[in-house]
Protein backbone atom coordinates (compact mmCIF):
# COMPACT_ATOMS: atom_id res chain seq x y z
CA UNK A 1 0.00 0.00 0.00
CA UNK A 2 2.91 2.31 0.66
CA UNK A 3 4.13 1.82 -2.20
CA UNK A 4 1.27 2.82 -4.63
CA UNK A 5 1.04 6.60 -2.90
CA UNK A 6 5.16 7.41 -4.05
CA UNK A 7 5.14 10.91 -5.00
CA UNK A 8 6.31 11.73 -8.88
CA UNK A 9 9.26 14.06 -8.51
CA UNK A 10 8.30 16.78 -11.42
CA UNK A 11 10.30 17.49 -14.07
CA UNK A 12 10.61 21.46 -15.38
CA UNK A 13 8.88 21.93 -18.72
CA UNK A 14 11.74 23.18 -21.34
CA UNK A 15 11.82 26.87 -22.17
CA UNK A 16 10.02 26.02 -25.75
CA UNK A 17 7.27 24.45 -24.23
CA UNK A 18 6.21 26.83 -21.86
CA UNK A 19 2.50 29.24 -23.22
CA UNK A 20 2.96 32.73 -23.33
CA UNK A 21 0.94 34.86 -20.57
CA UNK A 22 -1.35 37.36 -21.98
CA UNK A 23 -0.74 40.75 -20.90
CA UNK A 24 -4.21 41.31 -19.17
CA UNK A 25 -4.87 38.10 -17.58
CA UNK A 26 -5.09 37.59 -14.01
CA UNK A 27 -1.19 35.67 -13.89
CA UNK A 28 0.29 38.64 -15.64
CA UNK A 29 -1.07 40.95 -13.05
CA UNK A 30 0.19 38.21 -10.44
CA UNK A 31 3.69 37.95 -11.84
CA UNK A 32 3.84 41.87 -11.80
CA UNK A 33 2.63 42.30 -8.53
CA UNK A 34 5.27 40.12 -7.33
CA UNK A 35 7.82 41.61 -9.19
CA UNK A 36 6.93 44.59 -7.53
CA UNK A 37 6.58 44.07 -4.05
CA UNK A 38 10.29 42.20 -4.46
CA UNK A 39 11.62 45.48 -5.86
CA UNK A 40 10.00 47.67 -3.01
CA UNK A 41 11.23 45.14 -0.33
CA UNK A 42 14.63 45.68 -1.95
CA UNK A 43 14.38 49.34 -2.38
CA UNK A 44 13.60 49.11 1.33
CA UNK A 45 16.34 47.21 2.16
CA UNK A 46 18.91 49.54 0.62
CA UNK A 47 17.73 52.61 1.96
CA UNK A 48 18.14 50.74 5.59
CA UNK A 49 21.27 49.68 5.08
CA UNK A 50 22.64 53.17 4.24
CA UNK A 51 20.77 54.63 6.85
CA UNK A 52 22.50 52.48 9.50
CA UNK A 53 25.71 52.88 7.42
CA UNK A 54 25.71 56.80 8.30
CA UNK A 55 24.47 56.20 11.70
CA UNK A 56 27.81 53.59 12.28
CA UNK A 57 29.73 56.49 10.55
CA UNK A 58 28.71 59.04 12.94
CA UNK A 59 28.54 56.82 16.14
CA UNK A 60 32.25 55.51 15.26
CA UNK A 61 33.09 59.53 14.72
CA UNK A 62 32.05 60.45 18.36
CA UNK A 63 33.74 56.57 19.40
CA UNK A 64 37.12 57.94 18.06
CA UNK A 65 36.92 61.35 19.80
CA UNK A 66 36.40 59.98 23.05
CA UNK A 67 39.27 61.68 25.50
CA UNK A 68 41.28 58.66 27.39
CA UNK A 69 40.07 58.18 30.66
CA UNK A 70 37.09 60.07 30.86
CA UNK A 71 33.89 57.55 31.90
CA UNK A 72 31.73 60.68 31.34
CA UNK A 73 31.00 63.82 29.67
CA UNK A 74 28.83 66.71 30.78
CA UNK A 75 26.33 68.75 28.83
CA UNK A 76 29.18 71.48 28.20
CA UNK A 77 31.48 68.61 26.84
CA UNK A 78 29.23 66.71 24.91
CA UNK A 79 27.90 70.16 23.31
CA UNK A 80 31.67 71.02 21.81
CA UNK A 81 31.70 67.76 20.99
CA UNK A 82 28.57 67.84 18.35
CA UNK A 83 29.97 71.27 17.38
CA UNK A 84 33.12 69.52 16.71
CA UNK A 85 31.69 66.90 14.84
CA UNK A 86 29.32 69.24 13.03
CA UNK A 87 33.19 71.44 11.52
CA UNK A 88 34.52 68.15 10.60
CA UNK A 89 34.55 69.18 7.25
CA UNK A 90 35.78 72.64 7.17
CA UNK A 91 39.57 71.92 6.17
CA UNK A 92 37.49 70.22 2.42
CA UNK A 93 34.85 73.26 2.36
CA UNK A 94 38.26 75.72 2.80
CA UNK A 95 40.32 73.91 0.05
CA UNK A 96 36.94 73.95 -2.36
CA UNK A 97 36.43 77.19 -1.92
CA UNK A 98 40.33 78.17 -2.52
CA UNK A 99 40.16 76.42 -5.92
CA UNK A 100 37.28 77.80 -6.72
CA UNK A 101 38.88 81.45 -6.03
CA UNK A 102 41.43 79.92 -8.60
CA UNK A 103 38.80 78.87 -11.29
CA UNK A 104 37.14 82.26 -11.83
CA UNK A 105 33.54 82.53 -12.14
CA UNK A 106 32.53 78.94 -12.55
CA UNK A 107 30.09 77.37 -10.82
CA UNK A 108 30.27 75.64 -7.28
CA UNK A 109 31.42 72.18 -7.05
CA UNK A 110 29.05 69.24 -6.48
CA UNK A 111 31.25 68.31 -3.28
CA UNK A 112 31.30 71.49 -2.45
CA UNK A 113 27.34 71.96 -2.39
CA UNK A 114 26.97 68.69 -0.46
CA UNK A 115 29.09 69.56 2.18
CA UNK A 116 27.50 73.14 2.79
CA UNK A 117 24.17 71.26 2.31
CA UNK A 118 25.57 68.76 5.05
CA UNK A 119 26.62 71.43 7.43
CA UNK A 120 23.42 73.40 7.20
CA UNK A 121 21.15 70.70 8.12
CA UNK A 122 23.57 69.38 10.70
CA UNK A 123 23.58 73.02 12.47
CA UNK A 124 19.51 72.72 12.06
CA UNK A 125 19.41 69.47 14.04
CA UNK A 126 22.32 71.18 16.55
CA UNK A 127 19.74 73.42 17.36
CA UNK A 128 16.96 71.16 17.89
CA UNK A 129 18.08 67.60 18.62
CA UNK A 130 20.85 65.70 17.24
CA UNK A 131 20.66 61.74 17.99
CA UNK A 132 24.33 61.10 19.31
CA UNK A 133 25.67 58.03 21.62
CA UNK A 134 24.50 59.08 25.39
CA UNK A 135 28.25 60.33 26.16
CA UNK A 136 26.47 61.05 29.69
CA UNK A 137 26.31 57.41 31.56
CA UNK A 138 29.26 55.42 32.22
CA UNK A 139 28.20 52.15 31.24
CA UNK A 140 27.40 53.33 27.63
CA UNK A 141 30.50 55.05 27.35
CA UNK A 142 32.14 52.00 28.08
CA UNK A 143 30.35 50.37 25.47
CA UNK A 144 31.11 52.61 22.92
CA UNK A 145 34.74 52.35 23.45
CA UNK A 146 34.35 48.63 23.20
CA UNK A 147 31.98 49.26 20.41
CA UNK A 148 33.73 46.84 16.82
CA UNK A 149 31.94 48.86 14.28
CA UNK A 150 29.39 46.05 13.64
CA UNK A 151 25.59 47.41 12.67
CA UNK A 152 24.66 44.62 14.98
CA UNK A 153 25.75 45.74 17.80
CA UNK A 154 23.82 49.43 17.27
CA UNK A 155 21.17 48.45 19.68
CA UNK A 156 23.59 47.70 22.07
CA UNK A 157 24.46 51.43 22.10
CA UNK A 158 22.12 54.04 23.70
CA UNK A 159 21.45 57.01 21.60
CA UNK A 160 19.56 60.61 23.11
CA UNK A 161 18.63 63.55 21.28
CA UNK A 162 20.65 65.98 22.54
CA UNK A 163 20.49 70.42 21.81
CA UNK A 164 24.33 71.73 21.53
CA UNK A 165 25.01 74.68 23.22
CA UNK A 166 25.99 77.66 20.69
Amino acid sequence: FSNSRRKMVKTPKPAEKQKTIHPNSRKAAKLTAQHLRKHKLDKAKRFTTVKSNVKCIKIAWFRDHLEDGKDSYTNEEISALILKYISRNDEELEMIAAEHALRGGRPRAAREDLLVHLKEEEMGLARSGFEIPDLRAVANVRRLRDWTGETSELPNILMTSFRAIA
